[in-house]
């Protein structure tokens, strides 16, 4: 038992519920695992650039050996220098110790360094690009899961409200079904009207469950149709577009790397140049045969790789052509995203005409369903004409509902296309 409520009281605490799109679309962005993995690949990017950095240190290297002889080492003396014998005597009678300390250290390398901390640095910022973009991403898709799941809860709210009122009806036309006023016929086309909407209704709610399984998937947020709100009615920023070709990670991202294919260039061209190199050396030792028991040495000079096959200079082309290729798709990415942008607010144009038109709809499908109801209580029509007015309500005002959030829906799509994210930038 206490295992349970522990599992229950974890499960509580990791599926906050959330009443809103605002409240979700924050939830995701805290508890998304794509989000997430992104951020640790931007906190793994700020250690590549302290590790890049680090060539601009020395090295030291410290080695300390214990020489031990499995046999006495002896000197040779050939015969004939001294004696007509040779004569051996013994290097030393004791085994010993070395002690090495070596620092070495790149003074000057034309450029190669500073190019690879500089493509680190781009490393960094592109990480955070990419964070950026799949936040873009999850908002995207959380909208549109979430004017999917608003649709089908108005839709299933509408059909409710036909219901209440078909139940209504069906009392009267059964009162007057007893008077001998209806024919039988009537009754059973409203019942069937009933089993029509009640079969639509379960397809619907069917449907809802997936898309509210979507939404938590995506928010991590534990959620029922009584937590969901209309979207909010936003005002788009005026030059979407505009904005679009300044904000979008898409593009930043090809930029960064265009610069860092030409930074890799760079970093081969300083492979063929020479280096300037500095090293210090301290040994220590207690073999007694060396009179000097330490010493320090000093080293400073010139390293020149002489030839590599022409490794490093088609290197520097592989890349220079690829930055190349960069650009060309930087310019064709720009001309995808203003067309989008372009798409989405014709779009947009498209629902604000549709939404007019679907509240006048609206309307008429109100007053015509008054007047049928009265008509039809004073016999002047018959249930076919009730019937016909229910269902022409119904559509009528699911479909007015459903465009009223479609449109709120396109506003923010549109804004979430163009907006300028938070976290672009980076202490340099």
């Amino acid at each position: 038992m206490k295992k349970t409520a522990v599992i229950i009281l974890l499960l509580t605490s990791f599926l906050s519920r959330a009443a809103d799109f605002n409240s979700l679309l924050q939830s995701a962005f805290k508890n998304n695992k794509e989000i997430q993995s992104a951020i640790k690949e931007v906190e793994s990017t700020r250690y590549q650039v302290k590790s890049v950095r680090s060539m601009y240190f020395p090295d030291i290297e410290a080695g300390y050996f214990k020489i031990v002889y499995d046999k006495e080492p002896l000197v040779l003396i050939p015969g004939g220098s001294f004696s007509q014998y040779p004569i051996y005597f013994p290097m030393t009678d004791d085994n010993f110790s070395n002690l090495n300390i070596t620092l070495n250290w790149l003074l000057f390398d034309f450029g190669g360094r500073s190019s690879a901390y500089k493509s680190a640095k781009k490393g960094l910022q592109a990480a955070v690009y990419n964070a950026n973009l799949t936040k873009r991403q999850i908002a995207i898709q959380v909208l549109d899961r979430y004017t999917q799941a608003i649709s089908l809860k108005n839709n299933i709210e509408v059909i409710n409200q036909t219901l209440e009122a078909i139940n209504s009806h069906l009392k009267e036309i059964k009162e007057f079904r007893k008077e001998g006023l209806v024919p039988k016929s009537d009754v059973l086309r409203m019942e069937a009207l009933k089993l029509n909407l009640e079969s639509q209704k379960a397809d619907l709610e069917g449907k809802f469950k997936v898309v509210l399984g979507d939404i938590e998937r995506l928010t991590y947020s534990k959620i029922s149709e009584n937590d969901l709100s209309p979207l909010p009615n936003i005002e788009i920023e005026e030059e979407p577009v505009k904005l679009a070709l300044e904000n979008r990670e898409e593009l930043k991202l090809l930029k960064t790397q265009s610069d860092v294919y030409r930074l890799k260039a760079k970093i081969e061209r300083s492979l063929n140049l020479p280096q300037f190199v500095a090293k210090v050396e301290y040994t220590d030792t207690t073999n007694n045969l060396n009179p000097v028991k330490s010493n320090t040495t000093y080293y400073l000079g010139v390293k020149l790789k002489l030839f590599d096959g022409m490794k490093s200079h088609y290197n520097r082309k592989s890349y220079l052509k690829l930055s190349e290729k960069s650009v060309n798709l930087l310019e064709d990415a720009k001309n995808k995203i203003k067309i989008q942008i372009e798409n989405e607010l014709e779009t947009l144009n498209a629902l604000e005409k549709q939404y007019k038109y679907a509240e006048k709809a609206f309307e008429a499908a109100k007053e015509n369903y008054r007047v049928v109801k009265l008509q039809f209580k004073e016999h002047i029509v018959s249930s076919v004409d009730l019937k016909d007015a229910i269902s022409d309500l119904e559509k009528n005002k699911a479909n007015f509902v459903i465009t009223e959030e479609k449109l709120k829906a396109q506003k923010l799509k549109i804004l979430w296309l163009s907006k300028k994210l938070e976290g672009e930038t980076y202490e340099k």
